[in-house]
């Protein structure tokens, strides 16, 4: 079964797929479809959502979730070169002595890769490359063809019974396509499980970072977000389960249209 919910906004299309997940058994769905129209723009109850959630994400708040993904704060700083190199190389082997960073971060994989030769590759930097070529004056308009694998074979661990260990990533998958007049960039983003209430705002966040950064460099306009978590869970934080449940509904669901 899919589910499909649409929002302009990245708080809009939460709430709604929020909606969606408290009214189904165990608060879970398979194949839950986000479409995000503006995901780029920060509206008021955008902001309002995220700073009330960030009371129950104290270890990892809605910014810190993002930052996984895209390395905003670096690209503020340093520009484009922040993004390519500063975090990569200077940021990422400080994060990473973090125990949940252990397996890395989504940004570092965007980022940095390995071809079938051994020999490091530059996944988001080529595709830019590639998407320039496609829109300059000599380019061939092909729109499909921006891929990145962010899960490896590797990722999946085997114990000693022979038994599948669930472990990093949770994002599998990015597809980024042009507008069919080649005038706008659009991100979809595969979850193998996502978790609405922990993480979904700090990805929905994070992507819309990385979907910002891709029209800058192209000098194409950001466009949709679609997100497709194969498996969805609305994750209450434990023991604040009732609490956090009531102010979502009195704050935010209860006002939805």
């Amino acid at each position: 079964m899919i589910e499909v919910c649409n929002g302009v906004s990245r708080s809009e299309a939460w709430l709604k797929a929020v909606q969606k997940l408290s009214s189904a058994p165990e608060n879970e769905l398979y194949n839950l479809i986000i479409e995000i129209d503006e995901p780029c723009s920060s509206t008021k109850q955008d902001r309002e959502v995220e700073k009330w959630i960030d009371q129950y994400l104290t270890k990892n708040p809605v910014n810190t979730v993002a930052e996984t993904i895209f390395p905003a704060s670096e690209y503020r700083r340093h520009k484009a070169k922040g993004v390519y190199s500063v975090y990569p190389d200077v940021v990422y082997p400080q994060v990473r002595r973090f125990s949940a960073n252990q397996q890395g971060t989504y940004a570092y994989r965007i980022l940095r890769g390995v071809n079938s030769k051994g020999a490091t590759t530059r996944p988001l930097e080529n595709i830019i490359s590639r998407i320039k070529s496609q829109t300059g004056p000599n380019g061939t308009r092909i729109r499909l063809c921006y891929e990145v694998a962010v899960a490896q074979p590797c990722d999946i661990s085997i114990s000693q019974n022979g038994k599948a260990i669930r472990a990093f990533p949770c994002m599998s998958h990015l597809s980024f396509k042009l507008s069919k007049d080649c005038k706008a960039v659009h991100l979809t983003a595969l979850y193998r499980s996502q978790y609405y209430f922990s993480k979904a705002l700090g990805n929905f966040l994070g992507l819309a970072r990385l979907l910002k950064f891709v029209a800058n460099e192209t000098g194409l306009a950001p466009g949709s977000l679609v997100c497709h978590a194969t498996y969805a869970k609305l994750d209450y934080p434990q023991g604040k389960t009732r609490k956090a449940r009531n102010e979502l509904g009195k704050n935010f669901l209860n006002k939805e249209t």
